[in-house]
């Protein structure tokens, strides 16, 4: 499965590593959605560490299955955008 990862690129991530991306990806929305910015801002950085340290980069042009915000990307705004 391919994942972007804003602001850092795509890369392949196998069934194992996929799952965990997805299952963390859930949990950060479940931060989102209580408001608990500090600990969602965290725990996204870790996950695009994960992502960047564990999973091979591949070429851009490549469809994602799945979208990671960047680390800097603003709660509150990505609540809105959400329509949390």
């Amino acid at each position: 499965m391919i994942v972007l990862v804003s602001g850092k690129g795509k890369y392949f991530a196998n069934k194992e590593q996929y799952d965990r991306i997805e299952t963390e990806g859930k949990a950060l929305f479940q931060l989102l959605k209580e408001k608990k910015d500090v600990e969602f801002s965290k725990n996204l950085k870790a996950l695009h560490e994960y992502i960047v340290g564990e999973c091979r980069q591949v070429e851009v042009f490549r469809n994602a299955e799945l979208i990671v915000p960047p680390v800097t990307c603003d709660p509150a705004r990505l609540r809105e955008v959400m329509g949390i």
